[in-house]
């Protein structure tokens, strides 16, 4: 009787709908990398997805779907999940929620991440329950301090009782998941300071500048039916990352350095819609120049005849291509001088090789010979990566077989066909070694197939 009791003064508890707020507006305005999910856009749309599916009605559906699949017990255990997130009971709950968001807001004194999460319960008893339960069925979190009347949880573990009259409060630890929950939210977040912010924003919202209120967030509206919304600001996201990264680390960015050129990147804001039919995902970036790399997979179609030889089915495939025009060698050194630099080489830049390679040149300039280039195709298949250079019809291209191992051998004192591997290593690391082979084969092969032929035709 007693827990019966317990029960329903926690649902009588419940909250009640707090001054309208986003969770966007408990966030900082200098909030680095931000997501956020919409209770009821989210639970519409999975209501949307699995219409006329056997997940609409999962109570009716599983024992049939696990008796078709011949379930192990774990598997019977992650359908049974899926089935519970689906049922419309557990819809029209997210329903009642105003939504959840997560933000990275920078880096420690020590380096580590600073972030929180947040969860708007809104009319949600069962949220809200759940709230309660995290903060009060688990021994381990204890109060580590009171922030504006509101207590604030870390975990530490089995503890021993006080002796009489020699009761203490837990310290707060630096950098340690942090809990805090008032009426109608709850937060975690990378420490006790993190906490104290969000909890503040939430009972004086508007007193602060957040996110909700930045320009460059509210500039790309989300769409109607938005179930989720990414924000991020890489050129901040990565100058904060550098400043934390001790001396003499590697950098795990590295890659991403590459793809986004970093200090063009102001700010990227996405959206998700989720229908019955499709998953829709929109990007918008603002940046002052197209990075190499974009740059290139947005340049002109490039002609199939290339990759003939190419085992179907791929994995996947893409395509650099590069336009015409005095500018066409710069822009093939700059992807390539990126790539160098994305994966931390420390040698000559390939642009600085390339100038090398021509001041002692006894042939065709490499320089020129790159300016043929206006297109590289690469397939990942079973077999491995596959890359196929494409080559304009001018005489000079028709320079390639005999030009190319002239190159390797200056470039690396040996000849022969490995030599491409350990060349596209030196330049690009592994995923140069791994495709210079076939560039190497594939300039020969489009030379002797295409180029020449077609000039011959002239």
């Amino acid at each position: 009787m007693r827990s019966v009791v317990a029960l329903v003064a926690l649902f009588a508890a419940s909250p009640s709908p707090s001054p309208a707020q986003s969770p966007a507006d408990l966030f900082p305005a200098g909030t680095l990398a931000y997501a956020e999910v919409r209770g009821p856009a989210l639970a519409d749309g999975v209501t949307a997805l699995v219409a006329g599916t056997p997940w609409a009605d999962s109570l009716a559906a599983l024992p049939d779907l696990l008796d078709a699949a011949h379930s192990t017990d774990a598997e019977a255990r992650e359908t049974a999940n899926l089935a519970l997130m689906t049922a419309p009971e557990a819809l029209a709950e997210v329903r009642r929620t105003r939504g959840a968001a997560v933000g990275l807001l920078g880096y420690s004194a020590r380096g580590a991440p600073r972030y929180a999460a947040v969860v708007l319960t809104g009319e949600s008893g069962l949220a809200a329950l759940a709230v309660r339960r995290l903060l009060t069925a688990d021994p381990a979190l204890r109060r580590v301090a009171t922030l504006d009347g509101v207590a604030a949880y870390q975990n530490r573990g089995p503890t021993r009782p006080a002796a009489p009259g020699d009761a203490k409060p837990f310290p707060p630890g630096e950098d340690e998941p942090t809990y805090a929950a008032v009426p109608g939210l709850l937060v975690v977040g990378s420490g006790v300071d993190v906490v104290r912010d969000v909890v503040g924003r939430y009972k004086r919202a508007g007193q602060s500048p957040s996110l909700a209120g930045v320009a460059a967030y509210r500039a790309v509206p989300a769409p109607a039916g938005t179930v989720a919304t990414l924000y991020a600001t890489p050129a901040a996201y990565f100058s904060a990352s550098d400043r934390a990264r001790k001396p003499g680390t590697p950098d795990p960015l590295g890659v991403a350095r590459f793809l986004f050129d970093v200090p063009r990147w102001a700010t990227v804001t996405g959206h998700v819609i989720l229908q019955a039919d499709r998953v829709e995902l929109t990007l918008t970036a603002d940046f002052e120049k197209l990075p190499p790399l974009v740059e290139a997979l947005l340049g002109p179609d490039l002609p199939a005849d290339g990759l003939a030889r190419v085992r179907r089915p791929s994995q996947s495939d893409f395509a650099l291509t590069v336009p015409a025009g005095e500018g066409r060698v710069a822009r093939w050194l700059a992807l390539a001088d990126a790539v160098a630099a994305g994966r931390g080489h420390l040698g000559r830049k390939p642009s600085r090789l390339v100038a090398d390679l021509d001041r002692d040149a006894k042939g065709t300039s490499a320089r020129d010979l790159l300016g043929t280039v206006g297109g590289l195709s690469v397939a990942l298949g079973g077999s491995g990566p596959v890359a196929v250079a494409h080559l304009d019809g001018s005489p000079l291209a028709g320079r390639w077989p005999q030009e190319l191992p002239r190159l390797l051998t200056e470039v690396l004192g040996k000849s022969g066909g490995v030599s491409s591997a350990l060349a596209g290593g030196t330049l690009l690391g592994v995923l140069g070694a791994l495709i210079a082979i076939p560039v190497a084969a594939a300039i020969l092969l489009i030379t002797e197939q295409v180029v020449i032929p077609r000039q011959a035709e002239r």
